[in-house]
């Protein structure tokens, strides 16, 4: 009589030793997918961040270009009477735009979009991925 029992007792472990198993395997594949969306986050962060940079530096550098368009435009020009007083005008403000230019930096920019990149690396990846794709077929043709 003590066999029926003895049966449903051995499957009752076996089971809850595949569940335990199972519930092991599933935590360990989190943790991994987990280490690996951050490390996405981080390369995608690191190059958003040196885009950012560059992106100051060409911005600082355009600013300087028009700065000095801006100074030749008032040497060219004339310097007296109403043309030369719209001209020398209109020099000055092309100066001020680059002045600008060259202050503002888009790493501000570059912050935002580094933060949404955090918040969705395997997102952010995609969309790179699907953007090089896009670029490269219009480079093709």
């Amino acid at each position: 009589m003590s066999t029926p029992n003895a049966e449903p007792q051995v499957k009752n472990h076996e089971w809850n030793k595949t569940m335990t198993s199972a519930t092991d395997a599933a935590s360990a594949i989190s943790e991994m997918s987990g280490h690996a969306a951050g490390a996405v986050g981080e390369v995608v962060t690191g190059a958003a961040t040196a885009i950012g940079e560059g992106a100051d530096r060409l911005t600082a550098s355009t600013g300087q270009r028009i700065q000095a368009l801006g100074s030749a435009m008032g040497d060219c020009s004339p310097k007296s009477g109403l043309l030369g007083d719209a001209s020398q005008a209109m020099a000055e403000t092309v100066k001020r735009g680059g002045r600008y230019l060259e202050r503002a930096k888009m790493s501000g920019s570059s912050a935002a979009v580094t933060e949404l990149i955090r918040q969705h690396p395997i997102a952010s990846m995609l969309t790179g991925v699907a953007a090089g794709f896009l670029i490269a077929r219009a480079l093709k043709d």
